[in-house]
């Protein structure tokens, strides 16, 4: 019954708070919202510590935080859900920048949601020069409301997506390419999916994911907080504190397989490797009983780690086969160390093994 309310809502958001968007506001309908600062905080002049943009954060001018606001009541009025989500227990960071040193195809982007270092939206120059500033927003409003893939890696979305995404694997030969493309991952799909289905209320996901993310459950605001206080906690090296808050969010939910990557991360800081590889094999196997893709991002990433770690308990013939599981996905600097250690992994495997044989002879 509850289900059935969450779509009926969902629908009528959908099909009533979705105005056409006129010429002359250049996408932007108008809403009111009380209370944004709850949500978002708009940052001046601070030093940064993402890899995306420039070191030093620029002034807002009166004129910018207009537009940006317009947007964020709209998504308020609209889609509360995914400002709460976005914001969890603290303020999402809105930081301006001149430009934005991430690639996707050819362009540069104008806005880009991180949670490296602060949990972030970074607003540059070519931002404002956009006539779909809505569409771009809501985007990367939903990267920062799912940044622990609650919903992206949900078996729903997985389901929805992972055909789409395979497919495009097909359509083309270039791995570089596919990276910077919507459909190499969930977490890509997800965004074009939502933003999509509001600003041109067409039907890109099923109502029943989106409706997650537009008004959230109980559960998934639970996990929201626990997850983001963990990621906090993990930035500031704090790993204990860190450990405590990831382990909630685990227990909260299932599916969330970002957790035990994390937990793993965190024991290895803290040199307790067998508690490490052992997160890392329930972070592997969450993966595995979601059926995200193996070549996400992430999903690749939790099986490198996983393999580090058994190379460190000396389980080493274990470690070459994860790592050659992996290898068509990796490129660059991991591509060539996954090699590497595949190789190591196999001469200290015999290694061991003719030193067992002596120990027996003896």
């Amino acid at each position: 019954m509850n289900k059935l309310i969450h779509l009926l809502l969902l629908s009528f958001l959908l099909n009533t708070f979705i105005p056409a968007s006129s010429e002359s506001d250049k996408g932007i309908p108008t809403a009111e919202v009380k209370e944004i600062t709850d949500f978002v905080e708009y940052v001046n002049s601070k030093k940064l510590r993402s890899s995306y943009s420039p070191a030093v954060s620029l002034f807002w001018t009166a004129d910018e935080i207009k537009q940006v606001e317009r947007i964020i009541s709209w998504i308020g009025a609209t889609c509360p859900g995914l400002l709460r989500l976005a914001s969890a227990d603290h303020l999402l960071s809105l930081v301006r920048v001149k430009e934005i040193n991430v690639f996707h195809g050819n362009r540069i982007s104008h806005a880009v949601a991180t949670s490296e270092g602060d949990n972030c939206i970074y607003i540059s120059d070519k931002f404002f020069t956009r006539d779909d500033k809505l569409w771009v927003l809501l985007h990367e409003f939903v990267h920062a409301a799912d940044d622990g893939c609650y919903v992206a890696y949900s078996k729903d979305f997985v389901d929805f997506a992972g055909p789409t995404i395979l497919e495009a694997r097909k359509s083309t030969s270039s791995l570089a390419h596919l990276k910077d493309s919507r459909y190499f991952n969930l977490k890509e799909s997800l965004a074009y999916g939502v933003a999509g289905s509001f600003q041109y209320r067409s039907a890109y996901i099923p109502k029943s994911i989106g409706a997650e993310l537009v008004m959230p459950s109980v559960e998934h605001m639970l996990w929201r907080k626990a997850y983001s206080k963990g990621k906090r906690y993990f930035e500031n090296k704090t790993w204990e504190f860190a450990i405590k808050e990831f382990s909630k969010a685990a227990k909260i939910s299932e599916n969330a397989p970002l957790c035990h990557y994390y937990l793993g991360l965190c024991f290895h800081e803290l040199k307790q490797e067998k508690k490490s590889a052992e997160e890392f094999l329930n972070s592997v196997q969450q993966f595995e009983k979601l059926e995200v893709p193996i070549f996400e991002s992430n999903r690749t990433q939790a099986l490198y780690c996983y393999a580090l770690q058994l190379r460190q308990v000396q389980d080493y013939d274990k470690a070459a086969l994860v790592l050659q599981k992996i290898l068509p996905y990796l490129m660059g600097p991991e591509l060539n160390d996954a090699k590497s250690m595949i190789f190591d992994s196999k001469q200290k495997s015999q290694n061991k093994a003719v030193g067992s044989k002596l120990l027996r002879n003896k």
